[in-house]
C-alpha cells in the first residue's frame, strides 16, 4: 500500500510538471493554429517494425551482395524519411477555434463545439480528436475549408466544468509516424445538479413558503397586459416586435407584457436538507424544472442568496445557475 501511494504521488507530480510545461509551450487560447513548436512527432509501432525490416534487408543485401535487395532497402528508407514530412504537414497549419457550449445536468453529457479550419490549397486528412471520455472523431478538410465537431463529454459534478486539453493526432499517410498536439481552447460550461424527483408530489409537504394572494402578484414575461417596449434582443419572438415603430424608422423594439400569478412559491434549500446539500439541490432542481414547465410563479433561496419570483426561460436559467454555483462554505 505505501508503494502504491508513493507511485500515485509520483504520477501526480509528473502530470503537474508536464501540464506546466504544456501551458508554457502551448498557451491557452480560444484560437490556436498548429505550428512546428506545437506539434510532436515520433514513429509508431508500425514505424519501428518498418525500420527492423529495413535493417534485415540491408544486412541480407550486404551479406549476399544483392544489389536489388540493397536498392529496395534504400527505396524503403527514402519512403520512411519522406513520410515524416507528410505526417507533420498534415497537422501544421490547422486552426482550432472554440465554439459555443451547452450547459448540462449531472449524469448527462456536456456539449462542446470545436471548429477546425484551413487556409490556402493544402488539404488535411484523418485528423483525430480525443477529449477525455468523449468518443474520438476523425475529421477531413478536403472539400470544405472548415468543419465543426460536436464533442459530448460526460459530467459527474455540478459547477463550472473545464474539460482541459484536446488531444489531436494524425498518422496520415502511411501510419509509420504519429504527429500529435495538446490544444487547450479554454472552454468551459456550467453543470446543473441532477434533477431528482421528490418523494413528495405535493409541494405543501416540503413546508415551502407559499403566498396565495390570487390575481394580485405581477409576473414579468406574462401574457395578460401590455407593459411597454424595450430594445430588440436576438431570439425575441417575431410576433412581439413592434413593426409599426420599425416602419417609422425607430428601430427594432419588442413589446413586453405582464401577467398576474395565482400564487408565489419560494423554493428554499433549508426545507430540503434532510439528506444533505447535494441531494437538496437536486430536489430543488427538479421543482425548478417542473414549475418552469407549468408556468408557475416561484422564487428561490439558497443560503444567503435568492432569486426573486418570476416565470419564463430566463428566470429558469437564473435559478439553475444559482443551484449549480452554490458553495456551502461561502453561505
Amino acid at each position: 500500500m505505501p508503494q502504491f501511494a508513493l507511485w500515485t504521488k509520483i504520477k501526480k507530480k509528473r502530470a503537474k510538471i508536464v501540464s506546466a510545461w504544456l501551458d508554457k509551450r502551448i498557451p491557452v487560447s480560444d484560437r490556436i493554429t498548429l505550428s512546428h513548436q506545437k506539434i510532436f512527432i515520433l514513429p509508431t509501432q508500425q514505424g519501428f517494425n518498418f525500420v527492423l525490416v529495413m535493417i534485415a534487408l540491408f544486412i541480407g543485401g550486404v551479406n549476399y551482395q544483392n544489389s536489388l535487395v540493397l536498392g529496395m532497402t534504400f527505396l524503403l528508407a527514402s519512403l520512411f524519411m519522406v513520410s515524416i514530412l507528410h505526417t507533420f504537414r498534415n497537422l501544421s497549419g490547422v486552426c482550432f477555434q472554440a465554439g459555443h457550449t451547452e450547459a448540462s445536468f449531472v449524469g448527462d453529457f456536456a456539449s462542446f463545439h470545436v471548429t477546425l479550419s484551413r487556409e490556402g490549397e493544402r488539404i488535411y486528412e484523418a485528423i483525430q480528436l480525443e477529449w477525455r471520455d468523449c468518443v474520438p472523431q476523425v475529421i477531413d478538410l478536403i472539400d470544405e475549408t472548415e468543419h465543426t465537431a460536436r464533442m459530448l463529454l460526460p459530467v459527474t459534478n455540478r459547477g463550472i466544468y473545464n474539460p482541459g486539453r484536446i488531444y489531436v493526432e494524425t498518422r496520415y499517410p502511411l501510419g509509420l509516424f504519429k504527429a500529435w498536439s495538446w490544444v487547450d481552447l479554454g472552454v468551459q460550461c456550467l453543470v446543473y445538479p441532477e434533477p431528482k424527483k421528490s418523494v413528495f408530489t405535493d409541494i405543501n409537504k416540503h413546508n415551502f413558503n407559499i403566498n396565495r394572494d390570487a390575481g394580485k402578484i405581477p409576473v414579468p414575461e406574462g401574457n395578460d397586459d401590455f407593459d411597454g417596449l424595450r430594445k430588440y434582443k436576438l431570439g425575441d419572438p417575431l410576433r412581439q416586435i413592434d413593426w409599426k415603430a420599425y416602419a417609422r424608422g425607430r428601430g427594432l423594439h419588442t413589446k413586453t407584457f405582464v401577467g398576474y400569478a395565482d400564487e408565489t412559491i419560494w423554493l428554499d434549500l433549508d426545507c430540503v436538507l434532510e439528506q444533505g446539500v447535494e441531494e437538496g439541490l437536486s430536489r430543488l432542481c427538479y421543482w425548478v424544472l417542473k414549475f418552469s414547465e407549468s408556468g408557475q410563479n416561484f422564487g428561490l433561496r439558497v443560503g444567503h442568496e435568492e432569486v426573486l419570483p418570476g416565470v419564463g426561460r430566463a428566470h429558469k436559467i437564473k435559478c439553475l445557475e444559482k443551484l449549480a454555483l452554490f458553495d456551502r462554505n461561502k453561505n
